[in-house]
């Protein structure tokens, strides 16, 4: 397993224990970051549920706040993560420093427990570099 790959599950590993925690108490899954540094510490930002900003200036913030961090060396991978009620699923955007990225989409799923994230049916899709800045090859 590469490094990458490593990091990738660690930060889906928190998310999605986070997200069903949160599912527990509401049906929803506030917008979240997650943040990895070089000793495998992760920091989590939940979005205040109470806040009226739109989802797209939360994930603005979110990605500024871990854009800086990352500038300062401070983080080695990211996700950002947010409920896409429509489609019945959380989005994770996930980066680390070698500018490796994907998007994460795991379907939120109904059982007598309640609502749950299903692992077992994510999906994984090429992502995009918004938090690291990019890697030359020089």
């Amino acid at each position: 397993m590469d490094h990458s790959e490593e990091q990738f599950k660690e930060l889906i590993g928190n998310l999605v224990v986070r997200a069903n925690n949160a599912l527990k108490v509401s049906d929803q899954v506030p917008p979240m970051s997650l943040a990895l540094d070089g000793t495998g510490n992760i920091d989590a930002g939940v979005a205040d549920a109470d806040d009226s900003a739109s989802l797209s200036e939360v994930l603005n913030a979110m990605q500024d706040a871990l854009s800086q961090r990352a500038s300062r060396g401070e983080i080695v991978a990211s996700c950002i993560a947010f409920a896409k009620y429509d489609e019945g699923c959380i989005e994770a955007l996930l980066e680390n420093s070698d500018n490796y990225c994907a998007t994460v989409k795991i379907p939120v799923t109904s059982a007598a427990a309640g609502l749950s994230l299903s692992l077992q049916d994510m999906a994984v899709e090429d992502g995009s570099v918004y938090v690291f800045p990019l890697v030359s090859d020089s």
